[in-house]
């Protein structure tokens, strides 16, 4: 029921500015949110329009100086973001480190929270910090090399054997942890895509190992020199047959 000699207050008039201009819905939203009539509202708009340019005024303003304090603040991170840090000897130990877990660039400047400016401004300035980046680049695929031979060839690996010991109850007395050396036999896969990339052959798309029978033979028959039984060789003949 609408409220008998109401005269508008502060806020009021905002209360009414917010849904009209801010939220866009009518004024019959604005009777039922101060609890007047449409008589009572029409008695005092022009008050209300007047309050309204206010409000237009104040938030003009205050948008005006929100869009020049973010334009500032765009800047000034722009600027930080191509002023270089002072590149840290832990600092640069710590960028290698990841180089060599082949994290990119942007990955680890976001981790170090340095700017991706500052790592190719010190690559281009700093003596020796490119070749440093290129062998941690490298550093990745050398291990992988390196892995890729030990398993075309066969190793030993060190398996731990965990032995529990309960007692009549089902409890848990005691844990003996053994270590033991088993070989691993060589794997058929890793021979032939090692030693064909080691002897030059490059897979294409017209090339496949049918085309290249008379090659790879070649590459076995120089295995003999390799340790252990002979039968993973006969394997890998017949792969390729």
């Amino acid at each position: 029921m609408p409220r008998i000699k109401w005269v508008p207050n502060k806020k009021d008039f905002k209360t009414a500015y917010n849904i009209y201009v801010r939220d866009g819905k009518t004024q019959d939203d604005i009777y039922d949110a101060l609890g007047i009539s449409e008589i009572t509202y029409r008695k005092w708009k022009y008050r209300f329009k007047q309050e309204f340019k206010k409000f237009d005024f104040v938030n003009h303003e205050m948008s005006r100086k929100r869009k020049e304090e973010l334009k500032e603040k765009k800047h000034q991170q722009k600027k930080e973001l191509l002023t270089p840090r002072l590149l840290t000897l832990s600092l640069r130990k710590r960028i290698i480190e990841m180089l060599e877990n082949d994290l990119s660039i942007e990955q680890i400047a976001d981790i170090c929270r340095i700017s991706v400016f500052s790592i190719y401004h010190w690559r281009k300035h700093i003596p020796g910090f490119r070749q440093e980046i290129e062998y941690a680049k490298s550093f990745a695929n050398i291990k992988v090399k390196k892995a890729l031979k030990k398993r075309a060839i066969g190793m030993q690996i060190i398996d731990k054997v965990e032995t529990k010991i309960y007692n009549k109850n089902g409890r848990l007395i005691t844990r003996i942890e053994k270590f033991r050396n088993r070989e691993l036999p060589p794997s058929v896969g890793a021979q032939t895509f090692y030693l064909i990339n080691r002897e030059g052959w490059k897979k294409d798309s017209d090339t496949d190992i049918s085309n290249n029978k008379g090659a790879i033979l070649d590459i076995i028959d120089k295995m003999s020199e390799l340790p252990g039984d002979s039968d993973y060789l006969k394997d890998l003949e017949k792969e390729v047959d």
